[in-house]
């Protein structure tokens, strides 16, 4: 069993909220909706020889990946900052165990601030996903992120290996 006490800073979270906007359906709808539109001007200006269309698809296209840049790198940062700071449950220091059979996760409460203590074992876990930073981890309706900054670099490969074996692992890059 392996064992590490990590913290989490504003920057885990806005992470987290852009890997989980990404893998979103509502992202995924946009860009379809996105790419028919611009598609159908694109037929319709082949078919009818109207070229002006062309502009509307690209100006259309241009339009909404600018709203989504505005959303992810403005309002999304923004929204995490006023929780982060509206909650101390955010600036927790855990304790993870990370065993052949459970995860055992805990917090170090500060004075006046509340305990818990967490045992799942790997069948409760919804999903692990692992991207370049980050392991994701969904059981239930809660997620636990695990930065992998925290893990002692001889852990590493361990960490990896139980999770790939014991949960229902997905690599997101």
């Amino acid at each position: 069993m392996t064992e590490f006490t990590f913290s989490l800073n504003e920057q885990d979270y806005i992470n987290y909220q852009k890997f989980n906007f990404r893998k979103s359906r509502n992202f995924l709808l946009i860009c379809l909706v996105m790419i028919f539109y611009a598609g159908i001007n694109i037929i319709q200006a082949a078919f009818y020889k109207k070229y002006e269309l062309l502009l509307t698809a690209v100006l259309f296209v241009v339009f909404v990946l600018v709203i989504l840049a505005v959303f992810y790198f403005v309002l999304l940062p923004k929204q995490v900052k006023k929780f982060v700071y509206a909650d101390t449950g955010y600036s927790y220091t855990f304790q993870m165990n990370i065993g052949e059979n459970e995860i055992e996760i805990k917090n170090i409460p500060k004075e006046n601030e509340r305990s818990f203590k967490g045992v799942y074992p790997y069948s409760v876990i919804s999903a692990i996903y692992e991207t370049n930073g980050y392991y994701y981890i969904l059981i239930g309706l809660t997620i636990h992120i695990l930065p992998k900054r925290e893990i002692p670099p001889e852990l590493s490969d361990y960490v990896r290996n139980i999770f790939r074996t014991k949960a229902k692992y997905s690599l997101k890059k």
